[in-house]
Order: C-alpha cells, then sequence, then structure tokens
C-alpha cells in the first residue's frame, strides 16, 4: 500500500466511477480497476458497491475512506504542529467560503491570520455552498466555511456549527400588513408574521438551486405556500432588500445580512417553520486539524460571530 493507491481509491470514492476517477488520473480504466482490487484484495474486503447512482462506499469503505484522507494530511499535520513559534510556521492553507459569507468578513478574516502566520499562504475558493462540499470530499480543499441546515449535511464531513442565523420577512414602510387581521403577534423577539397570510404576495427571491432558496420554498411550504407569486429574482441580499424598500415585493433574507441603511420593516418568522441556517467550519469527518487549522478556524468564528451578531 502506498500514497498512490491511496490516491486512487480516494478519487474513485470521490467520482462514484471508475471511468471518470480514470480521466481524473491520467490513467486507463482497467489500469485503476486493477489498483482498486489489489487494494481490496489487501484489505480483505470489499470497499466499493455498485448502485444506480454509481460506485458507493461500504461500511469498511466508509473506514478506510476516512483513514485515507488523514494518512495524505499526517505529513503536512507533523511539520505544522512542530513547537515554532506561530511566526515562523510556512506552509499554504487552502479553503472555501461562500460568496456571500466572504464579502462580509474574508477581509478580516484573512488580515488577522496573515498577522499570526505572515508566512503561511492562504489558497482562497469562493463557491456555493454544494461545491464547497464536493471540493472538501475530493480533498481539494483543507476547509471550508459555509452555512447549513441540520438535514443538509453529508455522512464524509463533519459540520461545526458556531452561529445560528434566523432568516426574516422584509416588507418596505408603505406595506404594513395591516390590512390582513391577525398576520403579525408579539413573538419573544419582536413582532412575528404568520406566513399563511402570505398568499398572494409578491415576493423578491434569490435564483433556484441554491440553498437560500431552498430554506425560502421549504419555509414558505410550511405556511402552505407552494406556488407563491415569484416577481423579481436576485442573489444579493443587499439588492433584494433595496428592492423591498422600494415597494416592488417582499423578501426573505438571513436576519445577519441586513443593511442599516436600507429602510424596510423586519419580521421574525416563528421558531415552527425552521426558517434558519447555521454558520459552520467543514472538515472532513475523523480528521484532525492541526495547530495551523485550529488557529484558522478560531479567528473565522470570531470574526463571523461579531460581524454576524
Amino acid at each position: 500500500m502506498n500514497n498512490k493507491n491511496i490516491q486512487y481509491f480516494l478519487t474513485v470514492a470521490n467520482e462514484h466511477s471508475i471511468s471518470t476517477a480514470a480521466q481524473k488520473l491520467y490513467i486507463t480504466q482497467p489500469s485503476l480497476s486493477q489498483a482498486i482490487k489489489r487494494i481490496e484484495d489487501y484489505v480483505g474486503v470489499p470497499l466499493f458497491k455498485r448502485t444506480t447512482n454509481g460506485l458507493q462506499l461500504t461500511n469498511t469503505g466508509e473506514q478506510f475512506y476516512s483513514t485515507a484522507m488523514q494518512t495524505e494530511k499526517i505529513w503536512q499535520n507533523f511539520s505544522l504542529n512542530l513547537s515554532a513559534p506561530d511566526t515562523l510556521k510556512e506552509g499554504t492553507l487552502s479553503f472555501g467560503i461562500t460568496m456571500q459569507l466572504g464579502l462580509k468578513v474574508l477581509p478580516d478574516i484573512l488580515i488577522r491570520f496573515h498577522q499570526k502566520f505572515p508566512k503561511v499562504n492562504c489558497n482562497v475558493h469562493d463557491a456555493a455552498h454544494t461545491q464547497l462540499e464536493k471540493e472538501m470530499m475530493d480533498g481539494s480543499l483543507d476547509l471550508a466555511i459555509t452555512h447549513i441546515q441540520h438535514h443538509q449535511e453529508h455522512p464524509t464531513l463533519s459540520y461545526d456549527t458556531f452561529f445560528r442565523d434566523p432568516f426574516v420577512i422584509i416588507s418596505s414602510p408603505e406595506r404594513d400588513f395591516s390590512d390582513i387581521p391577525g398576520i403579525i403577534t408579539t413573538g419573544p423577539h419582536g413582532p412575528e408574521i404568520d406566513i399563511r397570510g402570505l398568499k398572494g404576495e409578491k415576493f423578491i427571491y434569490t435564483k433556484r438551486n441554491n440553498q437560500t432558496r431552498r430554506i425560502i420554498d421549504a419555509t414558505l411550504a410550511r405556511g402552505s405556500i407552494l406556488k407563491p407569486e415569484e416577481y423579481l429574482v436576485n442573489n444579493q441580499f443587499q439588492t433584494i432588500q433595496a428592492l423591498v424598500s422600494a415597494n416592488l415585493g417582499i423578501g426573505i433574507i438571513p436576519r445577519s445580512y441586513l443593511v442599516p441603511s436600507i429602510q424596510v420593516n423586519i419580521y421574525n418568522i416563528p421558531e415552527e417553520y425552521e426558517a434558519y441556517w447555521d454558520s459552520c467550519i467543514i472538515t472532513r469527518k475523523n480528521y484532525t486539524l492541526n495547530s495551523l487549522e485550529r488557529s484558522f478556524v478560531q479567528i473565522s468564528k470570531d470574526i463571523c460571530i461579531a460581524k454576524c451578531t
């Protein structure tokens, strides 16, 4: 068993396909199939099973995957955990961050991190949450800073959640919902709105097939709004808030992304609608962070909490 075999195994596991993995590794498909068979012979049990969704890991394969991921990083961990002062540590940290969150916190994170680790280079990739998860699984990233809901977690990744950010309904100051009896109540944290009373309203949405939109659609569905009127679509929270302020529709965005200078009415959403996401750090399951990565995680948490509360 050598490092090349581990790379072969990890690539097949992440791609769920011998042919796709072979292309990525620039080797022939028969050669890769033989290499996987040799690994399974060495372990003594099958590591993969064929399904309608491609090759999936067996229970033993899941355990082997976790061990292989840790083996890949062991030398880097060793060198970075030496007793040298932080300012003398060198290396590269590759991490991902969602685009909206990056706009809010990335400059401060990088400034503070480089003050502590001036000789460490950072490779930063901003992308959608699902893309960051994929790059975590294929080993392209060491960790990722993103938002998650608990039921969206991937079984091969670990999610260190540290801040819950509720979504809120926003409307123009000219739209106070006083014409809908009983829709506004007083909740523990201020005025709450009954989602069911929003049928027929024009919504300013984020685009389909992203995490924010999925949370919004699920929230409205819990209020029996299955086909809301999609009046305008934009992926920037600040732009959505500006459009709402101009009375072009109502919006649903995370509270921490509200811009105080843009005037809107703000309504909380009752807890039973599960309208929230959690800020989190994603790492690979059963992977032990080295000292540099632990410092980066703590810096990121501190700044995210300071910026988002």
